[in-house]
Formats: C-alpha cells, structure tokens, sequence
C-alpha cells in the first residue's frame, strides 16, 4: 500500500501513518504543512534542483483536493530558523527562487526541529492534520539548545497527543536509522542522492 504526498510516493505500513497522510486528499479538512528544508553549505552543489523540486511539490500540491496552509522554514548554522513562509494557503504560494534560498554554515537539525514544532504548535492550534516534513542532505553538527533525545521526546509528544505526521527526506546518511532516532515512522522515511538526479 503506499500514498502520494506531493511527489514523495511512501510505502504505508504503519495505520497512525496512513490515517496522517491521507488526510492530505481530504475535502473538508484544513492540512498544515511545516517544510524545513536544509540550507547548509553542503546544499549548494544542487542548489538549483533543490528549488525546482520544491516548487514542483507545491505545484502538486496545489492540484489536490481539500485545503493546506503551507509553511516554509530553511535552516543553517548561520541562519539557524528563517520563515519565508508562515501558514500561506497552498494556492497563493509563489514559486520559490534562488533569491529566496541560499546556502552555507553547518546543520543545527535538532535545533531547527524543534523551533519548527513550536511554530507548528502556536499556528497550527488544535488542528490535527500537521504534517512535519524535513529535508536535509547531512547529519546533525551544530545544534545548541536541542539534542536528538529531547527531540524525539517532541516527535513523540506530537504523534500521540495530536495525531502529527512527520516525515524525514534524508540523504548522505542512513535516513531510517537518523529518522528512527528522532520518532519518524519508517513508513515516513525516504532517501535522496544528494545530486540534480536525486
């Protein structure tokens, strides 16, 4: 069994999953989509490909039944939270560019993690269709406040308390085992060659 978020096609083994994920096609409900996606200085190299899948995915998106609010989050050791979008509606979001997205610094992951749950927690509110989606091409090297523990106590609080789904894009690194540690459901897991192709 498998579903499609955006062009992310995940294979579905797993109910709390596949209840989460699904609710992305549902006509009467509001989505909330968090992206944090990667800017770090190992992201440069396909910095172009990056954009141009994202912009695909919200292309895709916009084509789907129901309504989602989108909100867009980089994150580096230099720029360690930047929100270029804040709960937009799926079908007012513009294409992103290479003005929108640069790249340099370390990966503070844990750190970008939980600032996305607690900007998730505040705009979202009691809504129940959350969906987490973080993309990175490194491992963890420059958190401060966070480590992988206390951000997996987070993922887990939010999946059953509130029923989020939170799905980890993972590349240059076993992304199930770096996903696994912080709460993210195998089902929920996927990894990318970090190259234009991937």
């Amino acid at each position: 069994v498998a579903h499609r978020v955006g062009g992310l096609r995940l294979p579905l083994h797993h109910s709390h999953a596949h209840a989460s994920l699904s609710a992305v096609r549902s006509h009467d409900s509001v989505v909330h989509c968090y992206f944090l996606l990667d800017s770090t200085g190992s992201m440069s190299g396909i910095r172009d490909e990056t954009i141009e899948g994202f912009n695909t995915y919200v292309k895709e998106q916009q084509g789907n039944a129901g309504t989602m609010k989108l909100s867009l989050i980089t994150f580096s050791q230099c720029h360690p939270f930047e929100q270029l979008l804040v709960s937009k509606d799926i079908h007012e979001v513009t294409p992103l560019t290479r003005a929108d997205y640069q790249t340099s610094c370390g990966t503070p992951l844990f750190d970008a993690i939980a600032q996305t749950i607690d900007m998730a927690e505040k705009t979202a509110g009691d809504e129940k269709d959350v969906i987490v989606v973080v993309m990175t091409d490194g491992g963890e090297n420059a958190s401060r406040e966070n480590d992988r523990k206390s951000v997996f106590a987070r993922v887990e609080q939010m999946k059953k308390e509130r029923g989020w789904t939170f799905v980890f894009l993972g590349a240059n690194q076993d992304s199930f085992a770096a996903g696994g540690a912080i709460g993210v459901d195998r089902a929920a897991t996927t990894n990318w060659r970090s190259d234009g192709a991937g």
